[in-house]
């Protein structure tokens, strides 16, 4: 899937992709990460969850994984397929563009990565 037609990717296909390529992860414990790395402002549901995976699978970028989850939940785990790292990097270098037009503009802090406010 070229990055060119697929980009932007949405907060919660970002979100989903980057959880991922840290581990293999089940849905809920997912739901958790997309929520802890936001600090909290993607809060997804189960059915938003859901609905963004099976995007995510049928586009090639997310795979099922191969063993059952690591906290003894039943249900599928997923991680991260090669397309899926090569999409979430040119995301992170869209975004990188974006940030330092904000910069350039005064609209962005020029030594923080964290969003005024603390966040």
């Amino acid at each position: 899937m070229p990055a060119d037609q697929t980009l932007p990717l949405t907060p919660i296909s970002t979100a989903i992709l980057l959880a991922l390529a840290g581990e293999e992860l089940h849905g809920y414990a997912l739901m958790q990460a997309v929520e802890a790395q936001s600090c909290g402002v993607l809060s997804p549901g189960t059915g938003t969850l859901y609905a963004a995976l099976m995007r995510l699978l049928d586009g090639g970028l997310i795979e099922e994984g191969e063993g059952s989850p690591t906290d003894g939940r039943r249900g599928r785990s997923y991680r991260i397929s090669e397309s899926g790292r090569r999409l979430v990097r040119a995301e992170a270098q869209r975004l990188n563009g974006v940030l330092s037009l904000a910069r350039a503009r005064g609209l962005a802090p020029e030594d923080s990565l964290a969003p005024e406010g603390g966040r």
